[in-house]
């Protein structure tokens, strides 16, 4: 369900027997820099964590959850070697696994389980067409660019240990 959808949405009809919820927040591109314009963090911030912030929020408001009730957030839009220009992504990540401990803390007696998953690099149709927009920007093969990729990772990683 979209968040737009949510207006809608009454919980405490439409979730039922459902004994937990998958949230997956919108990937969007990631801002650059390391200091994004407070404009474009704010719109950022409002798709990638308010928005679904809320729509989780509707989900447990409703009091007669099944126990347990699981909840995962898979919040894939981080980078491993936290590379400048996913800043506000790490941020992002850093904010789920954050308010997810929050939320384990407070609702733990109420039988609800949370955890947070952040797969980072997907293979999906989206990230291999970023990839290959890349490689064709930077005159490389897509198999060039994907190396150059994992190399850098590599080198950061090994220079801030």
């Amino acid at each position: 369900m979209d968040f737009e959808d949510l207006a809608g949405f009454q919980p405490d009809r439409q979730i039922g027997a459902v004994d937990g919820v998958v949230l997956i927040p919108p990937r969007v591109e990631p801002l650059h820099g390391l200091f994004p314009e407070p404009d474009e963090y704010h719109e950022y911030m409002g798709k990638t964590y308010v928005n679904p912030l809320q729509a989780l929020r509707m989900v447990l408001d409703v009091q007669q959850f099944p126990k347990p009730f699981k909840i995962v957030i898979v919040n894939g839009l981080s980078s491993v070697c936290a590379l400048p220009h996913y800043g506000a992504a790490n941020t992002m990540r850093l904010a789920w696994v954050g308010h997810s401990k929050s939320i384990a803390l407070t609702l733990a007696d109420q039988g609800v389980r949370i955890n947070t998953l952040s797969l980072g690099a997907v293979r999906t149709d989206s990230y291999i067409h970023k990839l290959q927009r890349k490689a064709e920007k930077n005159q490389r093969t897509y198999e060039e660019q994907v190396d150059h990729r994992n190399r850098q990772c590599s080198e950061w990683q090994v220079l801030n240990a």
